[in-house]
């Protein structure tokens, strides 16, 4: 009886997690479609952008933008597959195997940052 007691108690507790979750994803939401919202990610864009090389501010951003717009486990999501992407990219680059004309663009961004 009492695993049971707990079992629902930690359903309940869950579910408030959720809710509680869900109404600061929505909050937060609301604040990036104000004017003061839309400038302030302009800003963190643009300080990524100063701060990171060429070929990894976007992966950045991307990941910046899904911790904002989707949450901590969208943003882990996609860090991993900018990880990947990048990954893939650097590997084809030393081989020399290109797969579209964005990756020779960005092979010779990246050489052209590293001299």
């Amino acid at each position: 009886m009492d695993a049971i007691l707990r079992e629902v108690t930690n359903n309940l507790n869950q579910n408030e997690s959720r809710e509680a979750s869900l109404t600061l994803l929505q909050e937060q939401n609301r604040f990036f479609e104000t004017r003061l919202g839309q400038v302030v990610d302009r800003g963190i864009d643009l300080g990524i952008r100063a701060i990171f090389p060429d070929f990894l501010e976007q992966s950045v951003i991307e990941v910046k933008n899904a911790l904002i717009h989707e949450g901590l486990r969208e943003a882990i999501n996609t860090a991993v597959q900018e990880a990947l992407d990048l990954g893939r990219q650097v590997m084809d680059s030393v081989r020399g195997v290109f797969r579209s004309g964005n990756d020779v663009r960005t092979s010779t961004r990246e050489r052209n940052v590293n001299r």
